[in-house]
């Protein structure tokens, strides 16, 4: 049997978990159903297959026979985990009755088989590999992370900070490993990305100048955390190291004009800042500045 062009069967197994399709979604497609999940029409206790859309009771056996692979075959061609059982929900629930009911009888029997399938694993040298069946689990596929970015862009209007990413379910560290960074994530989402900072290696240098002019100390990865210079991780990529740009920045003639226009406060010693009473700031928004003064709350 086959369902209508355009509609899906409304649950899905992720997991060994029966959902509702909606619960997952978006899915990426894979042959003529979704990968990394099993389409399951509850009204006829039935599972479709991947390769030709048709429902069945038990998938793996039509698969051997229709399309020349095996089980294992067929659940890595589309995603799924070695132990997803490709049967529909009725025979999975009386296979696991019966297999409770045999190893309640007999318990040396569940030893024998946890061994019996680790020593198989070990012998043929497997580990556990993300699937897409994982990723569907935890709603991180590729096409579920653009949507759950085109839902944050939407809502935000403009797109999201990486602190903001976190709200929404998803990290810059996943968008990473799944597209390799971030710009490209923006880029296959259709979003225009942040611009962020891009300052110039003279720019960077003039911050550690006017900081040293200023506090007469070098400045420490403590006042990049405090928004007071550039973060440590652009003196990193840029010098190799913040004390490398410090060993530059006192090689070179310092200027005033190196260093933007909204960046120019006037700053204040610490020292000075608490004989006042008042606290020693830095702005960290993507304008730095390099100190001022705000009074204590």
């Amino acid at each position: 049997m086959k369902m209508k062009k355009g509609n899906h069967t409304g649950h899905v197994i992720i997991g060994g978990e029966l959902l509702f399709y909606d619960a997952k979604a978006p899915y990426e497609k894979s042959g003529m159903s979704i990968r990394g999940a099993l389409e399951y029409d509850a009204e006829n206790d039935l599972v479709k297959c991947h390769e030709c859309g048709e429902f069945f009771r038990q998938v793996g056996n039509h698969a051997a026979h229709a399309h020349k692979m095996n089980a294992r075959q067929y659940k890595i061609r589309h995603g799924l985990l070695i132990g997803t059982a490709l049967i529909n929900e009725s025979t999975r629930c009386a296979f696991i009755a019966e297999g409770i009911r045999r190893f309640k009888h007999n318990p040396q029997l569940l030893w024998d088989r946890m061994k019996k399938c680790r020593l198989s694993l070990t012998g043929r040298g497997e580990k556990h590999h993300r699937t897409a069946e994982d990723d569907n689990s935890k709603r991180l596929c590729d096409i579920q992370i653009i949507d759950r970015l085109r839902q944050a862009t939407q809502q935000l209007g403009r797109p999201p900070t990486k602190s903001e990413m976190l709200e929404f379910g998803f990290n810059a560290k996943t968008a990473r490993c799944h597209f390799g960074s971030l710009k490209a994530l923006f880029r296959l989402a259709g979003i225009q990305g942040r611009e962020g900072c891009k300052w110039e290696n003279r720019t960077l240098l003039a911050f550690i100048s006017n900081f040293i002019q200023k506090h007469g100390r070098e400045p420490h990865q403590s006042d990049c955390d405090r928004g007071l210079i550039p973060s440590y991780a652009v003196y990193w990529r840029r010098f190799g190291s913040l004390r490398r740009g410090v060993t530059l920045a006192r090689k070179r003639q310092f200027r005033a004009c190196d260093l933007p226009t909204e960046t120019r406060i006037r700053p204040v010693s610490a020292a000075k800042a608490r004989a006042s009473r008042q606290r020693f700031w830095g702005v960290n928004i993507g304008k730095f500045a390099i100190g001022g003064t705000r009074e204590s709350a």
